[in-house]
């Protein structure tokens, strides 16, 4: 591990002249990503990585230093209990701020570290029949809803492709919290 951060750190101070025109200035840009959920096989619960869309406002203080707020919201995503009628879904709600390192040139490194607020909500039931899905309409149903929030700190990494002065794709990967993370792309533009 702490090899591949002194090549990392290496990486991206060696690439600290190669282009002059890196500006500081203010930016705004869209993301989509999918939300990867890790569930330990022993709780026998089956999570889909549900995808999301987002937004990102920013600005470069500087030719490496600046600050992102980052809002991430995604579709439903279908859980289920193994050997059980347990279904439901739930959807992942993330805001950001992150203080952000990028090497200067036309293709650049990216590490991000901040605060993170996310909301997760998840709705579901168990019908008393066997094997049957749940009529939330039956009797025989019983249906919950659960919505949770947590603060904490969060961060990624990334490369990014400066298209012109003004348009860049970037690629990341968010530590959401110890079994979320979030792969996405983005396009950003600069003003």
């Amino acid at each position: 591990m702490k090899s591949k951060l002194i090549l990392f750190l290496f990486v991206m101070l060696s690439s600290y002249n190669l282009y002059a025109d890196d500006v500081a200035g203010p930016y705004i840009g869209i993301k989509a990503g999918v939300f990867t959920i890790d569930v330990d096989e022993s709780e026998s619960l089956d999570v889909d990585d549900p995808s999301a869309l987002g937004f990102v406002i920013g600005g470069k203080f500087n030719r490496f230093i600046g600050m992102e707020f980052e809002y991430n919201q995604s579709d439903d995503a279908g859980f289920d209990v193994e050997n059980s009628s347990v279904e439901g879904q739930l959807d992942i709600q993330t805001m950001a701020l992150y203080f952000v390192f990028r090497t200067p040139g036309k293709v650049y490194f990216k590490a991000k570290a901040g605060v993170l607020h996310e909301k997760i909500d998840g709705s579901g039931g168990s019908s008393s029949g066997s094997g049957g899905s749940c009529d939330f309409l039956s009797s025989t149903c019983v249906s919950t809803s659960v919505s949770e929030k947590d603060t904490g700190l969060s961060a990624g990494v990334g490369i990014g492709f400066m298209l012109g002065k003004s348009v860049s794709l970037e690629a990341e990967y968010t530590i959401i919290e110890e079994d979320v993370g979030y792969a996405s792309a983005g396009l950003n533009i600069h003003f």
